[in-house]
């Protein structure tokens, strides 16, 4: 073949190639035209003549309405919107802008690549983010490691972080502002030690909430002078205990007891010998405790050692008949809770209400079907021969239709003119109760 045919061939395949580029991007243009033609013809006309007016202001505008709507970035959701230069030109525009941000450990490199082919290398404003988990996790299969060391220098200001996966690798302690964590999987020893000696100096909450969270914390106290929650397994505060609580400005610690009621017991009795004086409320999920709730509690010997209770949640406690001061509960000072106790009979609650005297400013019943009317009248006799006319006693109820239905019956009649000594009110809120134990604590510089 001569080269002038060549040459001819060459130029009719270019021509042919620029041609169907050409014919490719009017499609697409077509397409986009045609959306807009959908999008005009759902506005009025005055609408559509206000647009054509200020059309100018139009990219300002959009980047205003997605900075209101779209705060946080979820790039699975988002693509399933957008795709190409679409999603590009939306991140392009927003980078600066999302507070929150949720990625998915089986793509994190994945959704790491797009913000890098979007020319961001920074969201400066993010300061929650989580990483999800797919679900689909086996003990052969883990989400891949290495695209977390990406996320401190993205997200360097930092200060809430939840991973649903698990971790193997050091990063977390990266992070300069971390004050909140939260870890639903398993966290291998050595990430572990660099998020406790020290790499994570800001922490404030600290939540293991996993399966596999058995971790050993000594050193917490390196990372963790300024920690002020703590949730962890029984076994997890049996390991380093005297540690934990000599944390500074710890004032919450919950605690989520295993099959092994002893050890369960074992530890809260650590907190209540330990730092019983700076205990101000307790929560406990009795049915945690698979034994007589006497037996349980009444190792704490709780009147002992809290001399500054103010408040009592019980839930799911079955009484059995007992004598309540068996419990060997302190005076509570504030407000107690019975939620779900099915079997609570008056007299129980009475003696309770009787052996914290005029201290007891609010008393919530949730679900506590045995309970009858003549609990308002013995209630109001003792709170009346107490003189607490200045306090009230208030009791709130929830789904205790006995009392309520008594209660309002008499209100105008007799109840109306009580209520400096008895206040009974329906719950406006829904309580949700603490599903393991919770130590609340006072400041320590408070109590010295």
């Amino acid at each position: 073949m001569s080269q002038a045919k060549k040459n001819d061939k060459q130029l009719k395949a270019s021509i042919s190639k620029r041609n169907s580029h050409s014919a490719a991007k009017m499609r697409r243009k077509a397409e986009d035209l045609s959306r807009i033609r959908n999008v005009l013809s759902k506005l009025s006309i005055r609408d559509q003549l206000r647009l054509e007016q200020n059309y100018r202001d139009i990219p300002k505008t959009c980047t205003s309405v997605w900075r209101t709507h779209e705060k946080h970035l979820d790039l699975r959701n988002i693509e399933s919107k957008l795709s190409g230069n679409s999603l590009r030109t939306f991140l392009k525009a927003m980078w600066r802008d999302f507070h929150h941000v949720y990625f998915h450990s089986d793509r994190l490199q994945e959704e790491l690549n797009i913000l890098e082919s979007a020319g961001i290398d920074s969201l400066p404003g993010v300061q929650y983010a989580e990483i999800s988990c797919n679900g689909e996790q086996t003990k052969k299969y883990y989400p891949p490691q290495w695209p977390l060391h990406a996320l401190p220098k993205l997200l360097r200001g930092l200060r809430r972080l939840k991973i649903h996966s698990p971790v193997h690798v050091c990063f977390i302690e990266q992070f300069p502002k971390l004050e909140y964590l939260t870890l639903y999987d398993e966290v291998n020893t050595i990430a572990m030690r660099a998020i406790l000696d020290g790499g994570s100096r800001r922490l404030k909450h600290l939540h293991f909430l996993g399966k596999h969270t058995s971790h050993q914390l000594q050193g917490v106290s390196k990372c963790g002078s300024g920690l002020k929650d703590l949730v962890i397994t029984v076994e997890t505060f049996l390991s380093s205990w005297e540690e934990i609580l000599l944390l500074p400005e710890l004032l919450v610690l919950e605690l989520r007891p295993n099959e092994n009621i002893a050890r369960t017991i074992e530890a809260l009795s650590h907190v209540v010998r330990t730092s019983g004086q700076q205990i101000k409320s307790l929560q406990i999920n009795c049915q945690l405790l698979d034994s007589p709730l006497s037996n349980c509690l009444g190792q704490l010997n709780l009147s002992k050692h809290c001399h500054h209770f103010g408040g009592l949640v019980l839930t799911q406690c079955r009484f059995d008949g007992m004598d309540i001061r068996a419990l060997q509960l302190p005076p509570v000072h504030g407000y107690a809770v019975f939620c779900q106790c099915s079997d609570l009979k008056n007299y129980q609650l009475i003696d309770f209400i009787k052996s914290s005297c005029a201290k007891l400013r609010e008393v919530i019943l949730i679900k506590c079907p045995l309970l009858t009317q003549g609990l308002i009248d013995e209630i109001y006799k003792i709170r009346s021969s107490e003189h607490a006319t200045t306090s009230p006693l208030i009791i709130k109820l929830d789904n205790c239709p006995n009392l309520w239905t008594y209660y309002e019956a008499n209100f105008i009649d007799f109840w109306h003119r009580k209520q400096n000594v008895l206040r009974v009110e329906k719950m406006q809120r829904s309580f949700c109760p603490n599903e393991n134990v919770q130590f609340l604590f006072r400041q320590r510089k408070k109590m010295q």
